[in-house]
């Protein structure tokens, strides 16, 4: 994911600072402008840094741990990471993420991957990557996340290994998901690692949960097919 900074190559370091409507006192729009100035004050060369710093953030590439992907469909994909690490421990680890937020996150940067960090102590490492639902989608439910997407997904890394149960490592809504399988197919399950999963929502007092109990959810669905994923 690399995005371009075409749009910032021309942006002013030098920021004018406007007097209207604020609290300077009497003071002139001259002698605040010399404040910032660069000749008399830091200003300029901050603003010169946090420009370089903001360039950097949008060209860097995500995932920056080589992959295969195994399988890909409309709402997904399913990704695979190979460990260089002559030490393999067993069995494979199949991470599912949130339905809401990007699953790059996790292998961010080099140096800054969990991702990594799994595989450079000997995971067999699997990820789904799932993609934005769109209007066709919009009788896909849970049932399907958890019996058929999260089954398939499972069933292949068990084929492809020879073994017969793995580890399931879920996050946020991915872990909600990820103990409902556990709960159906117990037979496929060794291990289940959760992080910051919703399991009783009547206690979830969050900026989500609140949102969610007080949105209008059937004017939403019937307007738009699926909830929008900007909202």
């Amino acid at each position: 994911m690399k995005l371009s900074t075409k749009n910032i190559q021309n942006i002013p370091y030098k920021v004018q600072v406007q007097t209207e409507n604020m609290p300077f006192n009497n003071s002139s729009q001259t002698e605040i402008n010399t404040i910032f100035d660069s000749d008399n004050y830091y200003f300029d060369s901050k603003m010169k840094k946090l420009m370089e710093t903001y360039k950097q953030l949008l060209s860097f590439d995500a995932w920056s741990t080589p992959y295969e992907i195994i399988k890909e469909t409309r709402l997904y994909r399913l990704l695979h990471y190979k460990s260089s690490s002559e030490k393999r421990i067993s069995p494979p680890i199949l991470i599912v993420y949130a339905l809401i937020n990007r699953s790059y996150i996790l292998d961010l940067q080099e140096n800054k991957s969990w991702i990594k960090n799994l595989v450079d102590r000997g995971f067999d490492i699997y990820l789904i990557d799932w993609k934005e639902p769109c209007q066709i989608d919009k009788y896909t439910g849970f049932e399907d996340y958890v019996n058929i997407f999260m089954d398939d997904c499972i069933n292949l890394i068990l084929n492809n290994n020879s073994v017969e149960k793995i580890s399931l490592h879920g996050y946020c809504m991915g872990a909600t998901m990820s103990v409902m399988y556990s709960a159906l197919y117990t037979q496929k399950i060794k291990n289940l690692v959760t992080l910051a999963p919703v399991i009783d929502t009547s206690k979830d007092n969050t900026v989500i949960g609140n949102f969610s109990r007080n949105i209008d959810i059937e004017t939403t669905i019937e307007s738009n097919g699926n909830m929008p994923s900007d909202l």
